[in-house]
Formats: structure tokens, C-alpha cells, sequence
């Protein structure tokens, strides 16, 4: 008889420091974004954008929605909660974020 063993690991912000990888991008969008984003207290984008993304990732979990399509439909969402228009650029700025959050990516302090 096989004995098999599977250790499960929730890596956000356990192992992985999602936190500051979302700062990090958010912040990096505040900066390019002068007459929108860059408004808004980064605390309060931060919680925004979270919220945003629990709601949205649901689709993902469900099959709706592929990861590309709800980091689009998040950032419409974000940018709509604060009334800014969302620039014509949408897929740079869902794709920017991506990059800047995973190039940023760190373990966890401690």
C-alpha cells in the first residue's frame, strides 16, 4: 500500500509577499497616472483594489473569466469606483501591473 502525503501552502502573503508586490505596482500605476490614480492615498487604492480583486476573482475560480480577462475587467472596475475614465490603454496598464507585481515578488519577511 502507497501512502501519499500533500502539504498544501496558502503562498500569499505566507510564503510570498503579495502585499508589497501589490503596493509596488499600484504605486508604479500611481505614477504614471497624474491626473487619475495619483489623486487617491495609496492605503486606500490599496484596499479599493483589493476588494476589486476578491470580487473579480471569483469569476476566474468559476471558469467565467480567464486571469488575463479579470485583471482587465479589475482595473476597469478600480479606475470606475473613483470615477476616472479608464485610459484607451487597458491592456498596457492590466499588463503593466502584472509585470511590476511579479517582477517585484519577495518572500515574506520572518
Amino acid at each position: 500500500m502507497s501512502l501519499t502525503r500533500t502539504v498544501l501552502f496558502d503562498i500569499d502573503d505566507t510564503l510570498f509577499d503579495h502585499r508589497y508586490s501589490s503596493r509596488v505596482a499600484l504605486r508604479d500605476l500611481q505614477d504614471r497616472d497624474p491626473l487619475g490614480l495619483a489623486k487617491l492615498d495609496l492605503d486606500e487604492l490599496e484596499r479599493t483594489h483589493l476588494q476589486i480583486l476578491n470580487s473579480v476573482h471569483r469569476g476566474v475560480l468559476d471558469g467565467q473569466l480567464t486571469i488575463d480577462e479579470a485583471r482587465k475587467r479589475r482595473f476597469g472596475l478600480l479606475y470606475d469606483h473613483y470615477g476616472f475614465t479608464l485610459p484607451a490603454e487597458t491592456d498596457s496598464i492590466a499588463s503593466r501591473y502584472r509585470d511590476i507585481y511579479q517582477g517585484s515578488w519577495r518572500a515574506t519577511p520572518g
